[in-house]
């Protein structure tokens, strides 16, 4: 009975140890999307305004 308490302690350990790198992976990786998420929307808002402009600059021609 008791090597099953020492290897249940043993589990529950390793499974906090498994939960707090989770946490820690899950930080890392937050940082790199938002970066992306911010280049995405930063490059969208340049391509809208290159359409508008050209657009506005194709009826001046005419």
């Amino acid at each position: 009975m008791e090597k099953l308490r020492s290897s249940t302690a043993r589990a529950l350990q390793e499974v906090e140890k498994l939960r707090s790198r989770a946490a820690e992976f899950d930080e890392l990786m937050e940082r790199p999307f938002d970066v992306v998420s911010r280049g995405v929307r930063v490059f969208g808002a340049l391509a809208r305004d290159v359409v508008i402009i050209v657009s506005l600059g194709y009826i001046a021609m005419f």
